[in-house]
């Protein structure tokens, strides 16, 4: 689903995660440390994308590892997970 490549570095204040989904499913999406402690989470997006609020990031050094999952919920409520992504703190 992810169309980052692993471990793809994205900058603080522009950490956009994008994937790839079906037309018209809702996401929710959980972003987390690789100790997995939860950063961010956002509930029912229409959009395959999600801006990390640079706030969430804050506490974090260059480098660090960032894991997220996305849960979609289609347009006939069949839910589907992804698999958990890594991408990288610039």
């Amino acid at each position: 689903w992810s169309l980052h490549p692993a471990g793809e570095s994205l900058p603080r204040d522009r950490f956009v995660l994008r994937w790839a989904g079906p037309e018209g499913a809702r996401y929710d999406v959980r972003v987390a440390t690789e100790d997995l402690r939860v950063l961010a989470r956002t509930f029912d997006l229409g959009a395959a994308a999600y801006h990390v609020p640079e706030d969430a990031l804050s506490g974090l050094p260059a480098g660090a590892l960032i894991v997220w999952q996305v849960k979609a919920v289609l347009p006939n409520g069949e839910r589907v997970s992804s698999r958990a992504f890594v991408s990288r703190l610039e």
